[in-house]
């Protein structure tokens, strides 16, 4: 949340993501400790991807379709997880590292395309204000 304050959503997301793809590619290395180093990078990276994703739904989505826009949201992150599924077990077949790599090169892209996309502003009562349960508006004054 600190870094998403400080740096935004858009830096910390496409951080996230080369963290992401990095570990991805220390994972095909052949040496055990680099293995391990490499999953706590991905460990790093995808909460911050993930984070700075879900911020910048609730943060740039007019609160009137929040409830959507969150929802679709939700399902193209989260919803791609049941193809990765089968096609992994299917990628056994062709071995460890390719998978990990073409993951990487995708997770590169992304970071890529999100880090020359020009900034959007927040929606009317976006980030400085947050509705708490009983419906009223309060100030975000406790940073």
């Amino acid at each position: 949340g600190r870094l998403v304050r400080r740096h935004g959503e858009i830096t910390v997301g496409a951080a996230g993501a080369v963290l992401f793809a990095a570990g991805c590619l220390g994972r095909c290395l052949p040496w055990w400790p680099g293995t391990v180093a490499a999953s706590v990078v991905v460990g790093v990276g995808l909460p911050w991807t993930l984070v700075a994703a879900v911020t910048a739904v609730q943060t740039y989505t007019p609160q009137a379709m929040l409830g959507r826009v969150a929802g679709t949201a939700n399902t193209a992150m989260f919803g791609p997880i049941t193809l990765a599924i089968p096609l992994g077990s299917a990628a056994v077949a062709v071995g460890g590292r390719p998978p990990l790599v073409l993951a990487a090169v995708a997770c590169l892209a992304a970071a890529l395309a999100a880090a020359v996309r020009p900034r959007r502003q927040p929606a009317a009562g976006g980030p400085d204000r947050w509705r708490i349960s009983s419906g009223r508006e309060r100030s975000r004054s406790f940073r």
